[in-house]
This record gives C-alpha cells, structure tokens and sequence, in this order.
C-alpha cells in the first residue's frame, strides 16, 4: 500500500496520469458479453497483415462506444454520474473499476504503440490502469516510456504493477528485460529472485534461465530451464517452452538421446508446436536420419508457415546433402510465406553448423 501511494503521488506519473476517473454505475452481464466479443474480433484482425490493425481499432471503437451508451443510459436513468473534467478526455468512460472495459483500452494502447502513436497510446493505457486492467496495461505502459526514453517512470510503472498484481510473471519477465537493456543484469537477476520467493512457476524460471544464457552462464540456465521443466507450476505451454529451452541446451552440448526426450516431452504437452518439432527434427538431422528430418521439418513448416528458423534449418541440411535445387525452393518457400521474417535468425543456424 506504501509504494502505491508513494508512486501515486510521484510528479512524474502524476503529469502524465490526470485525475482521477469519477464513479458511474458498472456495466451490465450483458454488456460485459459485448465488450468481450469486440475484444476477441479485434484481436483476431489485429494479426492480420493488411489492413487488420485500422479494423481492429475500429472495433476497439464500436466496443468503447456501448460504455459509452451505458454511461448515458445512466445519466437518462437519473443516476448520479460526475463527468470527468480533463481535457482531451475521450467520452464514454466509467470510472468504477471495469477490468473488461480496461482491457478495450490495453488492446488500444498496445495498438496505438505498434503504430508508433505514442500520446493515445499512452492515454489509452491510462485509461486501462484507472479502468482496473491491471498488470498487463502496467507493462505495455512501461515499455512505451522505456523507448521514449524515461527509464524513471518506466520502472515506477512496473513497480506499480507489481504491487497491483504480484503474482504475474509476464510483467516480472519484462521488469527484468528492461534491467538487462539498461546493462544491469544483477538487477535482472535479483528481480529473478524476487519474484521467484513467490511462486516459481515456469515461465519466471524460464525467462530467468534465457538472462543466464545471454549472460554466459549456460550450466546455470540449464539448471533453471530443468527446474522449469521438471517443477515450474503454469500451464501446459508455459511448460513446453521449458521443455523447448532445456532441449536446445542439451543439444548444443550434443547430448541427443537427452535432447530428444526433452522436445518431445514438451511436444506431449503442446503437440502442434512448430519450434518444438523443429527441435526433433533438428535431433534426426544430427544422427543424420535424414528421411526423418525431412519429414519433421516439413510438418514444423505447416504448423507455422512463418517460421523462418525451421526453413532455414530444413534448406542447409538439403544443401549439405547435395540437393542444391530441392534446397534453392525451400528457401524460396521459405521467404515467400515469412517476408516479415528474418530467416537467418538465433539458434537453428548455430545447431546446424556443426
């Protein structure tokens, strides 16, 4: 409760903040059912590559429009409801804590960054925070003034975060992410620790496990990808990747009978993974079952199209194996259904160059 007062009154988040919203009556089931269909839409629009972003915020708008009309069909009810009074304030906002109506306002801030709006972004992440959204507003508002340049304010944000919702590790992973940007991985590390007295659970550990391997210290990281693995609380996905991680470490030490049982326990439990199959196929290529591999890389590709490394991983062991043109189309395949995608990417290079 003293850290929230003491960031609350901070002048720095103050000025960019405002007051206070006003309380007006909360929304109705029906309502809330509403609010959430537009979330879903828009978030589908949202990952599509033309046009999708300018319809996902045109539903973000239809959807901020029923809070609207719910806050006039009060004030036409005769129930008190006190206008906010700051400027540029856009309408239709309740100021009672909504965390469904605050995640409209998260997904258009989020929206609003990736187009590089920097003020409706950040007024829309005000506005989810006020709204009760939560941690997840905390972090897209924190990493907005991170690349603005305001370290300062950004991990007030995250520290508020934290002490609205403790227990969320994405925010914990991006606290520590901006640490390590900043060059202070002891920090990174210690935000590790922290968050890991109250619950280890997977993806804390393995976030702090890839701190470890950009650092250096790959037995450490592969003790925490196992942990992970092995004890992480969280659900299936966040275990898979786990799974993903201590794979890699046990191939890059080329201890394959190792590294295949780690890809294809987190395979049992996230079967249609592209990056985990590109890690049994990448075992196959190894051992030099190249039949096999091919068969695995071919299915890593369907389950996603956009996968630069697994192309990239498939074509070298096609043109090491002589087949130049067989090679020559993956790539072109490769780059024709991933163009936003850099093919020469991260481990898939390393664990092929033998």
């Amino acid at each position: 409760m003293g850290s929230e007062m003491c960031i609350r009154d901070s002048p720095v988040v103050a000025q960019r903040r405002g007051s206070e919203p006003a309380d007006v009556p909360p929304l109705t089931p029906r309502e809330e059912a509403l609010l959430q269909l537009y979330n879903g839409w828009a978030s589908l629009e949202a990952r599509c590559r033309r046009g999708g972003v300018k319809r996902a915020l045109r539903l973000l708008a239809k959807a901020i429009a029923v809070v609207g009309a719910a806050e006039e069909a009060a004030i036409a009810r005769g129930v008190g409801v006190r206008r906010r009074k700051e400027s540029g304030a856009t309408s239709g906002l309740p100021g009672r804590r909504s965390p469904v109506a605050g995640l409209l306002f998260q997904s258009r801030g989020a929206l609003l960054h990736r187009m590089g709006e920097t003020a409706g972004a950040r007024e829309a992440y005000r506005r989810a925070v006020a709204l009760g959204c939560g941690a997840p507003a905390f972090v897209g508002w924190a990493r907005l003034e991170e690349e603005e340049g305001d370290t300062r304010l950004a991990e007030e944000l995250y520290t508020r975060g934290v002490a609205t919702d403790p227990g969320h590790a994405p925010l914990h992973n991006a606290r520590a992410a901006a640490a390590e940007r900043r060059g202070d991985v002891g920090k990174a590390r210690r935000i590790y620790m922290h968050a890991c007295t109250r619950g280890a659970c997977a993806a804390l550990l393995h976030g702090w496990g890839q701190l470890e391997l950009r650092a250096g210290f790959e037995a450490r990281a592969e003790a925490l990808f196992a942990r992970a693995a092995f004890h992480g609380r969280g659900c299936a996905d966040d275990r898979a990747y786990a799974w993903h991680a201590l794979g890699h470490a046990q191939l890059r030490k080329r201890c394959l009978a190792q590294a295949l049982e780690a890809f294809q326990r987190g395979l049992a439990l996230s079967p249609d993974s592209s990056q985990l199959t590109l890690g049994v196929a990448l075992v196959h290529a190894h051992k030099r079952q190249h039949e096999s591999a091919r068969i695995l890389f071919s299915r890593a590709v369907r389950a996603n199209a956009r996968h630069g490394q697994a192309w990239r991983a498939w074509g070298v062991m096609e043109a090491r194996l002589g087949n130049t043109a067989q090679a020559r189309r993956i790539f072109a395949d490769g780059l024709s259904s991933c163009s936003s995608c850099l093919l020469y990417t991260s481990d898939a290079a390393d664990e092929e160059d033998s």
